[in-house]
C-alpha cells in the first residue's frame, strides 16, 4: 500500500526521512484504560475526531508549523474518514471509504484503492487514536479541574512517550533532542474517558540554530454505538473506476489550495472559513452561515449571537455555545451543563437539544476544531 511517509511527503519532507524505508517502530503497549466498552474504540461504531500540531520556533526568528486534523467514522467493518494536512506551505486533503477490506481513497483529487485491514486504516491516521493512561511511575503530579484530569509526566516518561508513541516526525532519529516536559489530559464524562489531549515541549540545536518544538495532539469520541457508515450504489459505482495505488503517478499529486483552508488566528475565524470551504455553507449575512439539506431542514451558524440553529419543518432548536444553553420554542430553556430546564420542556425536546449540540460539535470536528476551543473564545 502507499506508505504513510509517501502519502505525506510534500507536507513533511523538510523535517524527516519519509521514504518507505523509514518505517516507524510500533509504540509500546499502554496500560489498558478501564472505561466502558460503549465509550471505547472497541464499540461496534463510533466517531472520532483527531488533531495534531507541531510548532517549530528557530533562533533566527523563523517559524514552521505543521497541522493535521481529521474525522474517522467506524461502523463495524466499514469506515469513512477525512483528513487535512498543512506543512511547509503545502496542503493535502484526503478522504476515504473503507468496506469489504478495501480503502477507496482520494488524495488531492487523485483516486485509487488499497487493500488493507481496518486496523491498518486506523494506523494511517498517524495520531494515536486510543487514550493513554500513564502508570503511576510515569507522572509526578495529577491536576483535576472540573471534568478534566491532567497527568504531569516525569522527564523520563515525557521523553519516552513523545518519541515512541506520539511523535511521527522522526525526532527519535535526532540524538541531541531534549524533551523538556509533557502532559496528558483526559476529558471525563461520569468517569468515562471521552477525549485526550497531549502536549510536549522539546528543544534541539542543529547547524548552529536552536529550535524550540511544541507538540499538541487531541482526540475526542462521540456517537459510540450510534455511528452509521452507508455507501450507496452510486458511490460504489464511482469507486469501481478507481485504480490500484501502484498504477498512479504520485509525482502528479499536486498540493491543495492552502489559502482556502489554512487555519486562521482564532477558532471562530477558522470555523467561518471552513464552513464554506469544507462544508459548503452559504454566507447569508455578515455573521450567519447556512447549510440546507432540503427545503425543510437546515443548519444555521449565527456568530453574532453565538448560536447554532437546527430547523426541521416548523421545529426550531437553538443552541448557544457561549452559555451552553438550548432553547426550543418560547417556553423551553435547557442549561446543558447543569441539567436545569424549564418545566415546559418535554423529555424528547431535551434529548433533541442535546443532539443539536452534537450536530454543532460534529461540524466543528469536520472543520478541525472543537467546541471547547470555540467556547474558550467567548469567555
Amino acid at each position: 500500500m502507499i506508505s504513510r511517509e509517501k502519502r505525506w511527503f510534500a507536507a513533511l519532507s523538510a523535517f524527516t526521512c519519509l521514504l518507505s524505508g523509514c518505517a516507524q517502530e510500533e509504540p509500546p503497549a499502554a496500560d489498558p484504560v478501564q472505561i466502558p466498552e460503549e465509550a471505547n474504540l472497541s464499540a461496534s461504531s463510533y466517531t472520532e475526531s483527531f488533531q495534531c500540531t507541531y510548532e517549530m520556533a528557530y533562533s533566527d526568528n523563523t517559524k514552521q508549523t505543521f497541522d493535521l486534523d481529521g474525522v474517522l467514522e467506524v461502523d463495524g467493518e466499514k469506515a469513512h474518514y477525512t483528513q487535512n494536512i498543512y506543512g511547509n506551505g503545502a496542503a493535502s486533503v484526503l478522504e476515504g471509504w473503507y468496506y469489504d477490506g478495501r480503502l477507496y481513497n482520494t488524495y488531492n483529487g487523485v483516486t485509487y484503492y488499497e487493500d488493507m485491514t481496518l486496523d491498518q486504516l486506523k494506523s494511517a491516521m498517524v495520531v494515536q487514536l486510543t487514550p493513554y493512561h500513564p502508570d503511576t511511575k510515569e507522572y509526578s503530579e495529577v491536576e483535576v479541574s472540573g471534568t478534566s484530569v491532567t497527568y504531569i509526566l516525569t522527564p523520563d516518561a515525557a521523553k519516552d512517550l513523545f518519541l515512541n508513541r506520539y511523535d511521527f516526525y522522526g525526532f527519535d532519529k535526532i540524538p541531541d533532542l531534549d524533551v523538556l516536559d509533557g502532559t496528558i489530559t483526559h476529558e471525563l464524562d461520569n468517569g468515562v474517558i471521552t477525549g485526550e489531549k497531549a502536549e510536549f515541549h522539546a528543544a534541539l540545536s542543529q547547524s548552529g540554530v536552536d529550535v524550540e518544538i511544541l507538540y499538541r495532539s487531541g482526540i475526542s469520541f462521540v456517537k459510540a454505538g450510534d455511528t452509521a457508515v452507508s455507501v450507496d450504489e452510486k458511490t460504489k459505482a464511482a469507486h469501481s473506476a478507481y485504480v490500484h495505488y501502484s498504477e498512479i503517478d504520485t509525482e502528479a499529486i499536486s498540493d491543495a489550495d492552502l489559502s482556502v483552508d489554512a487555519p486562521e488566528d482564532t477558532a471562530e475565524a477558522t470555523f467561518r472559513k471552513r464552513l464554506m470551504g469544507r462544508l459548503s455553507y452559504v454566507q447569508t449575512g455578515p455573521d450567519t452561515y447556512k447549510s440546507e439539506f432540503n427545503e425543510n431542514e437546515s443548519y444555521t451558524v449565527d456568530f453574532a449571537n453565538r448560536q447554532f440553529i437546527y430547523t426541521n419543518y416548523s421545529s426550531r432548536y437553538v443552541y448557544n455555545w457561549a452559555g451552553d444553553v438550548g432553547v426550543f420554542g418560547t417556553s423551553c430553556t435547557y442549561e446543558l451543563g447543569t441539567g436545569v430546564h424549564s418545566s415546559d420542556c418535554a423529555e424528547d425536546v431535551l434529548e433533541m437539544i442535546e443532539t443539536v449540540k452534537l450536530y454543532l460539535r460534529m461540524e466543528l470536528y469536520y472543520c478541525g476544531l472543537s467546541l471547547e476551543e470555540l467556547q474558550a473564545e467567548t469567555q
